[in-house]
């Protein structure tokens, strides 16, 4: 249509496209000036796209987690609860309270035997009780720790906040922490103990050791001056230095051969 004429340029699209079609594809001729819809697209294949794109996604999840489980993930679910062997219930009766009867009276002969030694009457004791149990002995080795009665964190990253958890939550056990002392930073004398000789790659290094007792925590720190090259914020030994030294061997190695 020219710019200056009066007619309205629009088509008007009142009937929805034909069943099974998505929408209408419109054609222009521009030498008659004409249009022709003509419909496109297919609902059948619409509606399995969105399908497989609903299904997929959760049918590859089980395939993926089936696999995991069945492959690395060992451990079985007990869903019937714990198996406890029966036995008759008189005999189970008989045997605790005879056993009650038994302790109740080695129990009372124990008293009035201390009583008798002490010239007491035995109803002034106190029963002693059952002896504590003995905590499990845990032997930790790590380079991040932290002492928190010298005030020493070496902290760097996540170990450094599971070893502050661990100092604080490890109470029902008697754990032996080994660490390294690092440059820079003052450690108190506690108990001094006989010193370490270690000898790597021909070479004799003396480690001193002494120990630090906290609450339920041995601290058995170890210094040494190769350990001292270490700083608090670098408390890890850089791969270089590994390489360092397997070089200088390599190089001593072929001089000696050449020799």
């Amino acid at each position: 249509m020219p710019p200056c004429s009066l007619a309205e340029s629009i088509v008007n699209v009142t009937a929805a496209q034909p069943k099974g079609y998505l929408s209408y594809r419109i054609i222009l001729d521009d030498g008659t000036y004409n249009h022709q819809m003509i419909p496109g697209g297919s609902t059948v294949v619409q509606i399995a796209i969105f399908a497989l794109l609903f299904a997929v996604p959760v049918l590859t999840g089980f395939v993926a987690v089936w696999t995991f489980v069945a492959g690395f993930y060992q451990v079985k679910t007990n869903t019937k609860g714990m198996a406890i062997k029966r036995s008759i219930l008189p005999i189970v009766f008989a045997k605790s309270m005879f056993y009650d009867r038994l302790n109740n009276s080695n129990v009372a002969a124990t008293d009035e035997k201390r009583a008798a030694e002490m010239g007491v009457d035995s109803s002034e004791l106190t029963t002693v009780g059952p002896p504590p149990q003995k905590r499990p002995w845990v032997l930790i080795a790590t380079l991040e720790y932290d002492i928190e009665d010298w005030g020493i964190k070496i902290k760097i990253g996540g170990l450094g906040v599971m070893a502050q958890l661990m100092g604080k939550n490890l109470g029902y056990q008697d754990p032996i922490w080994i660490v390294q002392c690092v440059g820079r930073v003052d450690y108190p004398v506690d108990t001094p103990a006989e010193s370490i000789k270690v000898t790597i790659l021909d070479q004799a290094y003396i480690i001193a050791v002494q120990y630090h007792v906290l609450n339920n925590i041995t601290y058995v720190l170890l210094d040494a001056p190769v350990f001292r090259k270490q700083t608090k914020a670098e408390s890890y030994p850089r791969a270089w230095t590994i390489s360092k030294v397997q070089s200088y061997t390599w190089r001593g190695t072929n001089a000696s051969r050449r020799s």
